[in-house]
């Protein structure tokens, strides 16, 4: 998979793929990044990272590649940096998340959760629609 995600890519003019191939280019620097972490390649995989990053036109176009660095510093057990990382996507998506959150809230919006939740039976929780949100999705 890794022969064919790179061949793919130099079959690819290197100055213009970014910009007449974008939807191709992502996918196979993407593919090509989540390998390297896979096989334990993690140069490949910072190096399509990186390139993924710098092209990407949102931040939704970078989440693999995120996912990818994640799964590699979890691998390499930097948890911390990984945990980091996590929260810097999440920012970036706009979800605001408290880096040490207050006990006191944790509990109070879990109790909230638990209270609807136990309104409901299994299957109205499994009826609930679908979200089409990509934010929210991703």
């Amino acid at each position: 998979a890794k022969e064919y995600a790179r061949k793919g890519i130099s079959l690819l003019d290197a100055s213009t793929r970014w910009t007449n191939h974008y939807e191709l280019s992502l996918d196979l620097h993407s593919t090509l990044a989540e390998l390297g972490e896979c096989t334990g390649d993690f140069q490949q995989s910072s190096a399509q990272v990186n390139d993924i990053i710098k092209h990407a036109r949102s931040p939704h176009d970078q989440l693999r590649a995120y996912s990818a660095t994640i799964e590699t510093l979890l691998a390499q057990s930097q948890l911390q940096e990984a945990l980091d990382t996590g929260f810097n996507v999440l920012n970036l998506l706009g979800h605001k998340f408290p880096r040490k959150p207050n006990p006191l809230v944790v509990l109070v919006e879990f109790m909230k959760t638990k209270r609807v939740a136990s309104r409901m039976t299994n299957e109205a929780i499994l009826n609930l629609p679908v979200t089409d949100d990509n934010h929210t999705v991703a």
